[in-house]
């Protein structure tokens, strides 16, 4: 078995099996205590399991009490897998109880000093303080040293069962052995406080930066949302778009402009996706914004070159190996569709043929390398839309998303989401790409996206 495996395995034993959504989950306390419940669990089932067969010879009753303990800890560990760590702290405690009475009992049932589960104490001394805080591992301490006290008289013979008497003097190697052992767990309930305090402060601090962080991830994802365009009813086209991001903030982009005679649409995919990926894309948002609005750029090469030597200049300055496919469409209002840039596969459907057509896109990545203007008539292309025709642009978050088995949903899946959607109707471009997006989610189920979902439909109504 590959470690990376091995690891997948032993990390879903001891927490994985819950939702990320669980309390547990959320709770950097709570998942480090049910980690230590689970692991401590397994490694001394382990531990005593292999040691029972090994007693069992010079000592029959103790090696039972030892499967018995086994038994219960499995029993235990079981259920909080079972309940989804339901009372999983209750649990431990008992388990714990039962580890301690074990030790205890198995002692007297041995008689010998030192005992030989008197190591022991220490350990549960460090459990306990970590688990149920200082004051139950003090106690814990305290008990485990007064419960042991008594076989300072024992004899020292595992096979025999004589006691010595109180007042019989106790040799002196044995009171200095019980007294290291009283020091010894002392000095380790001293040191897990000292822990104990700085892991709390950390855990505090690092979920306060946490929630900072996921509030500021909030915010640019909703912001990145709210300027998303939406259609205002007026002009030639219509459309519908949604893009719905892998991580909180996302790397696509589409964005719809109106000049005074054209519409323009754009789509792009930056390379990755996160708060880059977004910063980047936000950039590319306002160069065209300027290109179009601000110095009236009619031809969409044209604002391609600006937009990619910009972008170059950026992306170089700060040291990012990041390009982004995108491609710029500007439509006039008989249908007439001039468009530059390099990205998917254009598709248009065709209301009088009732067929799907594709158009490829012939140009450049912006920030591969700096352009120079004149040779804009070479990086354009151009179509007709008829009235009633739809135009549909997307990102390979659609074509290259895969299910369980492997399969990937491709260009054949979305050209039959797409036919499924449209035999509904075309006048409601919201419904047609809901359809596509439910066929889309029936393919992947219950698959984590691994990359942001973008999905463009505009409509030449008049």
């Amino acid at each position: 078995m590959r470690r990376s495996e091995f690891q997948r395995i032993f990390v879903r034993y001891l927490d994985a099996f819950l939702p990320d959504t669980h309390p547990v989950m959320q709770d950097l306390a709570l998942r480090r205590k049910l980690r230590i419940i689970m692991g401590v669990g397994a490694v001394v089932t382990i531990i005593f399991a292999t040691r029972a067969p090994l007693v069992y010879d010079k000592a029959p009753d103790v090696s039972w009490w030892i499967i018995g303990m086994c038994l219960f800890f499995v029993a235990s560990l079981w259920i909080i897998i079972k309940t989804r760590a339901r009372y999983f702290l209750q649990i431990g405690f008992a388990m714990v109880i039962v580890a301690t009475g074990i030790v205890i009992v198995t002692s007297y049932e041995i008689r010998t000093y030192p005992p030989v589960n008197l190591p022991y104490v220490v350990v549960m001394v460090i459990l306990l303080h970590f688990l149920y805080g200082r004051w139950v591992a003090l106690f814990a301490l305290v008990f485990q040293m007064l419960a042991h006290f008594p076989l300072l008289f024992a004899s020292t013979t595992m096979d025999s069962t004589v006691v010595m008497h109180p007042g019989a003097q106790i040799p002196v190697s044995r009171l200095w052995h019980f007294v290291n052992v009283m020091v010894a767990g002392t000095l380790v309930w001293l040191i897990s406080e000292a822990y104990d305090q700085f892991r709390n402060e950390s855990e505090f601090m690092l979920q306060r930066l946490q929630t900072n962080h996921r509030t500021e991830l909030e915010f640019a994802r909703t912001l990145q949302q709210e300027l998303l365009p939406l259609d205002s009813g007026q002009g030639p086209y219509r459309f519908a778009g949604m893009m719905r991001p892998a991580a909180q903030v996302g790397g696509d982009y589409f964005d719809v402009l109106q000049s005074k005679k054209y519409t323009w649409f754009a789509i792009g995919d930056v390379t990755g996706h996160g708060v880059q990926a977004g910063l980047l894309v936000m950039q590319v948002r306002t160069l065209l914004h300027y290109c179009i609005n601000a110095l009236g750029i009619e031809q969409p090469a044209r604002a391609l070159i600006e937009i990619n030597n910009s972008f170059f200049d950026s992306i170089k300055t700060l040291f990012q190996k990041s390009f982004m496919t995108f491609v710029l469409l500007r439509m006039d209002r008989n249908g007439n569709v001039l468009y530059a840039g390099s990205h998917l596969r254009i598709i248009v459907y065709r209301k009088d043929g009732k067929k799907l057509e594709s158009y490829p896109t012939q140009g450049f990545w912006l920030g591969v390398n700096r352009l120079e203007p004149g040779r804009e008539r070479n990086l354009e292309s151009s179509m007709r839309l008829q009235k009633g025709d739809l135009l549909i642009l997307y990102t390979d978050g659609f074509t290259e998303a895969r299910n369980a088995r492997g399969d990937q949903f491709g260009i054949d899946g979305l050209y039959r989401a797409i036919g499924l959607a449209l035999e509904k109707g075309t006048e409601n471009l919201s419904a047609v790409q809901t359809s596509i997006l439910n066929e889309f989610q029936r393919f992947v189920a219950d698959q984590e996206l691994e990359d942001d979902l973008t999905l463009l439909t505009v409509r030449r109504s008049s």
